[in-house]
């Protein structure tokens, strides 16, 4: 159902704080048959790959889900942004693979032209949208239909969410039928445990955000690090601060940060770093470290009882006892807000971003969104 403002000015606000339901919805019983019937389906077809791709937000999405694949149903995958599997497309893009492609609206260019390539080759394709009734969904082998219907606002918020959780979902029920990892109850559980949890971190966030954005506002640039599955946290994070800020954000990898971007920090700047629990957390802690040393102003998004809160001027901390190739769901909560009151505080419509404004109108930007390529 298509949501509606109730307090707040904007639908984006409603829409964050209603991303803790639509998670919840896709734990009832119905959508967990839809996602068992789909992670059948798969495994019968012992794909040799599985290609997850989509467009902006969509394709951040595909980043996360890709490393759920890997990690949790051991199928080798990989996240592509539609237009790079369309133009160099890969050999191996044939009826040995499965594709799952991230689009909201199904209606996006390219969406349906990307099907047809892949039914050409003979790829098992399964969508995942919030528009049961597009082009795109009628094109699909299978379809994951959100809960929650078409958005007014630009942003992508609960859609980014919701995609990455159904296709975690799918994973791990994927996981179970293959009987290939001994700890898939831990994801089960924690999985369904999300919801809450993303519930509690928006709260927390909206209780504080103000201070964190006086405190950030007039930094000239923003660094979002990350690595692994948060990858697409820190991609889309930067891309809800740019669209608040006003400013450019940028996300990197630790080790593509630490041997070229840095060089151009200053006190101006700012360092976020995301460092979920895993291999590359303390590595990741320490950018804020040595951001801190050269004067910029430093942001670190990690577990309660993560070490590297302290490196930051800023910590925003984020339950423990998640395994990191969940995490991308819910971490990416606090930047929702945080580029949501940015934009509040720089005058910005935050449904709407610059797409009414008469320059955005008349630069052809529309027309470059319709090219596919």
């Amino acid at each position: 159902m298509q949501e509606a403002k109730n307090s707040h000015p904007f639908f984006i606000y409603e829409t964050i704080f209603g991303a803790p339901k639509i998670l919840s919805d896709w734990l009832k019983p119905e959508c967990k048959r839809r996602i068992d019937h789909i992670a059948e389906h798969v495994i019968r077809l012992k794909p040799r790959h599985i290609f997850l791709s989509g467009t902006g937000s969509s394709y951040l999405a595909a980043i996360a889900q890709a490393y759920g694949f890997n990690k949790i149903a051991e199928v080798p995958s990989s996240a592509w942004i539609r237009s790079e599997l369309m133009t160099y497309t890969p050999k191996h893009f044939n009826g040995n693979a499965v594709l799952v492609f991230n689009t909201h609206s199904g209606k996006s260019p390219g969406d349906v032209s990307m099907i047809e390539i892949a039914k050409e080759r003979g790829v098992y394709t399964v969508g995942v949208t919030d528009i049961p009734d597009s082009p795109f969904a009628k094109a699909v082998d299978e379809l994951l239909i959100g809960t929650d219907g078409p958005k007014r606002e630009m942003p992508s918020t609960r859609t980014y969410s919701s995609a990455i959780f159904r296709v975690l979902q799918v994973a791990i029920s994927c996981a179970g039928k293959i009987g290939s990892i001994a700890n898939l109850n831990e994801y089960q559980i924690t999985l369904e445990k999300i919801p809450g949890l993303m519930k509690s971190v928006l709260d927390d966030i909206d209780a504080k955000v103000d201070n964190l954005v006086n405190y950030l506002k007039g930094q000239r640039a923003f660094y979002v690090i990350s690595a692994g599955p948060n990858m697409s946290t820190a991609y889309e994070g930067a891309m809800g601060l740019t669209q608040g800020t006003g400013m450019p954000a940028v996300g990197f990898n630790v080790d593509e940060y630490v041997n070229g971007p840095i060089q151009s920090l200053s006190s101006e700047d700012c360092v976020i770093t995301i460092a979920p629990p895993g291999p590359l957390e303390l590595k990741i802690g320490k950018c804020a470290r040595t951001a801190r040393s050269i004067g910029a102003k430093t942001v670190v998004v990690a577990p309660q009882k993560s070490e590297t809160l302290k490196e930051g001027d800023i910590s925003i901390p984020v339950p423990d006892g998640i395994p990191e190739v969940l995490t991308p769901v819910l971490y990416c909560a606090p930047f929702w807000l945080i580029g949501y009151y940015f934009s509040l505080s720089n005058g910005f419509d935050p449904d709407n971003l610059s797409m009414k404004k008469e320059a955005f109108k008349n630069s052809g930007l529309a027309e470059l969104k319709k090219q596919i390529y």
